[in-house]
């Protein structure tokens, strides 16, 4: 902003205008109709913020390539695995029965996939 216009932005302000535009959009994106397919691959990895380890599990539609889950956790445990797996559930307007999840064999999403069974929830896993 400074060479076209002669404006000086501190790294503050595009902080906070960074913030402030993702709240606005955030609910757009996570909440728009997308055409998805029964076909979901996700990972989870750390990452270090501010020097501690923090975990992100992504999801996606193997054939359109949209994100459908991004979370960041401070643990990589089953609760968050479940939890990420519901933000993809979220996406679908009728669940498919056709679902199919691909991981990288990670034991939280054996329990994960337990967990939505007990509750009424089937699809398949392969790793």
């Amino acid at each position: 902003m400074n060479e076209p216009y002669g404006y000086k932005i501190s790294h503050q302000t595009v902080v906070n205008y960074a913030k402030l535009v993702s709240r606005i959009i955030q609910p757009m994106v996570d909440l728009y109709p997308y055409r998805m397919t029964g076909t979901q691959f996700g990972d989870e990895t750390y990452i270090k913020v501010r020097g501690i380890n923090k975990y992100v599990f992504l999801w996606s539609d193997t054939t359109t390539r949209i994100i459908t889950s991004y979370r960041i956790y401070d643990q990589r445990d089953t609760l968050n695995a479940v939890k990420s797996i519901h933000d993809v559930l979220m996406h679908y307007d009728e669940i498919p029965d056709d679902l199919v999840f691909i991981t990288d064999g990670n034991p939280i999403y054996n329990a994960d996939q337990l967990f939505y069974h007990i509750n009424g929830t089937d699809y398949a896993m392969e790793f």
